[in-house]
């Protein structure tokens, strides 16, 4: 017991060493030149962007973007009566500012009523809710019947937004969590392989390099330099990543992350 205490002592102390840039959202040039380099060199996020690109487009009518932050996938909605919903305290928690179109709450029960969205999307947002099923018995009360939702997670990703980040999601979890919440319909998608996986924790090591976020003036500029001299293998080690994801090439064991498209009957 002792030695338990002390471990979850420490646990509370843990900071990132890195975070990327936050999202500025679309509605300026600067906005929309960040969200291109984001997709660009993140993969995790353009895996993520090639499954959106095809769906989100085809959804219709009243559309609940469930932790929206600041709504990255909005412009792909602009033909929907969009609205987004985020926790009280996203901007401490998560560094997000408020949005237009967004409605506030606990992030325990939606302040909707049955049925009142014919589509939904929540990207990389169930890995920090503390009661994931819970959360997707909401979703599926709030979706008109015949209605879609579009859910993806990460798979294997750093440990990210300290502490609110709880859980890593398997093909077998996702699909039991799915079923409890009354979902018959419903199709689990890996996102990315393993070799994207390989790929993506180097470019975020090198980032962690070119971007440091703590230390003294001195080994910051030395991280920085030697981070500059990776930056050509960090260029080629993204084109491979992004010919991995476009031709799903290595092994969908160990991907970036799950997508997930439900129905409501």
């Amino acid at each position: 017991m002792a030695q338990e205490q002390k471990i979850n002592s420490k646990d509370e102390g843990i900071q990132e060493d890195w975070r990327p840039l936050p999202f500025l959202g679309t509605s300026t040039l600067v906005g929309k030149i960040l969200f291109c380099l984001r997709v660009i060199f993140d993969l995790r996020m353009n895996a993520v962007f090639v499954e959106a690109k095809k769906l989100l487009p085809t959804l219709k009518g009243r559309v609940l973007d469930v932790g929206c932050g600041a709504q990255p996938w909005r412009w792909m909605l602009s033909h929907c009566q969009y609205t987004g919903l985020e926790i009280y305290h996203s901007q401490e928690q998560f560094g997000y500012g408020e949005a237009s179109d967004t409605v506030y709450g606990d992030g325990k029960e939606f302040p909707f009523r049955d049925e009142s969205f014919e589509s939904m999307i929540c990207t990389e947002v169930l890995e920090h809710v503390v009661d994931s099923q819970r959360f997707l018995l909401s979703c599926q009360r709030c979706l008109k019947k015949g209605g879609t939702l579009f859910l993806t997670v990460p798979f294997s990703a750093r440990y990210h937004y300290i502490p609110y980040d709880y859980w890593r999601f398997t093909y077998s979890a996702l699909k039991l969590l799915f079923q409890n919440a009354g979902f018959k319909q419903f199709t689990i998608q890996p996102l990315g392989t393993d070799v994207g996986v390989v790929i993506n924790k180097i470019n975020v090591f090198i980032m962690k390099l070119l971007l440091p976020s703590r230390g003294q003036i001195f080994s910051r500029a030395l991280k920085m330099l030697i981070g500059l001299l990776f930056l050509p293998a960090f260029v080629l080690l993204t084109l491979l990543g992004l010919f991995s994801i476009r031709f799903k090439i290595g092994s969908f064991d160990d991907p970036l992350g799950y997508s997930v498209i439900a129905k409501k009957e």
